[in-house]
């Protein structure tokens, strides 16, 4: 066995117990093995040493620790039968195996192009505000950011991590091409390999023996693997390094509107999401109506004279939806959503600024203090008015979303071809609820807006991420049949399940061989 020079945590000392959780309290990783690599070489040896030892396994990367569900959880292979994902709040679920921090693989490269492109590799302890600052620094910007940037970039594609636009796809579809340490052997090459025309060998040879090795998998050489490998949790292997594509840095305008009516978001939702490159809509369930329209769009420089964002907001707001159906611009601050109102709470509004700061709510330089709990569920652009029809004609839904819920987003991502993608060649809108910390609420919460939803005649796919109260099994189901294709990598990039815990093969219906 290689020589090892991580730091290894392990759980029966109780001075490292604390901080073993994730962000909002769902996952307690404090029974795990908790290591901590800075480089290739060690991200190897802790694999090496889980194709060992049956009680490392599974190795599951913790990084920002923004997961809500089980899919960072470590836990025995031999674990006891899923429940639905929303059960387990309370108590916390917990796990032995290895939980691998990879926070000081930090490192950040501009890769220009002969072509004039410029790419940036990216280590996977690289969270979105350290990359953010990195690459404005270098006149350099990501085409999409999420509502935060406290996340890492890996886990960020590792899950249906998006922005809004119709033009702005998932984070995970701008990666050119990653490096992932992988245990393979014993196992049959499959059909998923002969899909890709340009199939890399060295995915497509399996070892007779177990063994540790780095590929590389990219768009031109492994394009199928490639595309089953981002979205997907983490079930193929560590991921090392990223390649993500750029764009020349921008600035952007942020108009905020109130008092849109639900019944114009509702009727006009497409419509809505095509007045600006960025559009987000803030719900209020207890009142039945908009908290707040967001309109982001690019300009190429900071405009200087204050009225600039009323005078960009008026042109690019239509006459009938100011005047007939409501919609009044917002100053520089305006009350949070969520009661807010009686608390004091405020957040930013209309304004310009860089695109780092304007993008998202919570940008580089804002802090996370409060916990709250998170669930997402994306539908075809389509019907996404219909989905908010059903959700607020429903009474018991109406009652538990203005009980638990502090605010519902809408946001529209564009369609791309990425495997797991929840907007899979077509454009999709994602709902996002932000929920109180209340573990009883919360379940029972889901489980109304999953009935009404999932009993509606298009398809319904949650975040593998945030909370949902299916199980996992039922939640993969949701996604075939592509979800197949993906599991026919996952078994030969990880045939034995080493970095597979029991919702990621639930999730994809794959049973491991385990050594």
């Amino acid at each position: 066995m290689a020589s090892r020079a991580c730091r290894v945590s392990n759980p029966s000392n109780e001075a490292n117990r604390a901080d073993t959780g994730n962000w909002s309290g769902t996952v307690n990783l404090s029974q795990a093995f908790r290591v901590t690599a800075s480089s290739v070489d060690e991200v190897k040896a802790v694999l090496q040493e889980a194709l060992q030892d049956r009680t490392r396994r599974p190795v599951r990367v913790v990084a920002s620790g923004h997961s809500f569900t089980q899919l960072v959880c470590p836990e025995q292979p031999t674990a006891a039968a899923l429940v639905g994902t929303a059960a387990p709040l309370t108590p916390p679920h917990s796990g032995t195996g290895t939980s691998l921090c990879l926070a000081p693989m930090d490192a950040i490269v501009m890769v220009p192009t002969s072509e004039g492109e410029v790419f940036v590799d990216v280590g996977p302890g690289v969270t979105l505000s350290q990359l953010t600052l990195a690459l404005d620094n270098q006149g350099r910007a990501l085409a999409n950011l999420p509502s935060l940037t406290h996340v890492t970039l890996v886990g960020a594609i590792m899950t249906p991590t998006h922005g809004s636009g119709l033009g702005r796809r998932l984070l995970a579809a701008g990666v050119e091409e990653l490096d992932v340490v992988v245990v393979r052997g014993t196992a049959t090459p499959t059909t998923a390999m002969a899909e890709a025309p340009h199939s890399h060998r060295d995915v497509a040879t399996v070892s007779s023996s177990p063994a540790v090795s780095v590929l590389t998998l990219s768009r031109t050489a492994t394009p199928v693997q490639l595309s089953a490998a981002l979205v997907s949790g983490g079930c193929c292997g560590v991921i090392t390094r990223v390649r993500i594509e750029t764009v020349p840095a921008y600035w952007v305008r942020v108009a905020v509107y109130q008092h849109v009516t639900f019944h114009t978001v509702v009727t006009q939702f497409a419509k809505l999401m095509a007045l600006a490159d960025s559009v987000s809509v803030l719900l209020d369930w207890e009142r039945l109506e908009v908290h707040s329209l967001w309109l982001r769009d690019r300009t190429p420089k900071k405009a200087v004279d204050d009225d600039c964002v009323e005078r960009w907001a008026a042109v690019s707001l239509p006459a009938t939806l100011r005047c007939g159906l409501g919609g009044r611009l917002a100053g520089e601050t305006i009350a949070a959503p969520g009661g807010a109102c009686e608390t004091g709470d405020m957040m930013r509004g209309s304004r310009v600024g860089s695109w780092y700061d304007s993008l998202p709510y919570f940008g580089p330089r804002d802090a996370l203090t409060e916990i709250e709990l998170q669930a997402e569920y994306f539908v075809a652009l389509r019907h996404a008015g219909a989905c908010l029809r059903a959700l607020s004609r429903d009474a018991r839904v109406r009652g538990r979303l203005a009980q638990t819920c502090r605010v519902t987003e809408c946001r529209v991502v564009a369609a791309d071809g990425v495997l797991l993608s929840p907007s899979y060649g077509e454009a999709a809108v994602a709902i996002h609820f932000t929920m109180a910390n209340d573990a009883a609420g919360v379940s029972g919460l889901l489980a109304e807006v999953e009935r009404v939803l999932l009993a509606l005649p298009f398809a319904v796919q949650p975040h593998i991420g945030k909370l949902f109260h299916m199980s996992p099994a039922n939640a993969g189901r949701l996604f075939q049949p592509r979800i197949h294709t993906v599991r026919r990598v996952a078994e030969v990039l990880d045939p034995h399940g080493i970095v597979q815990n029991s919702f990621l093969t639930s999730f994809l219906g794959h049973s491991p061989a385990r050594l």
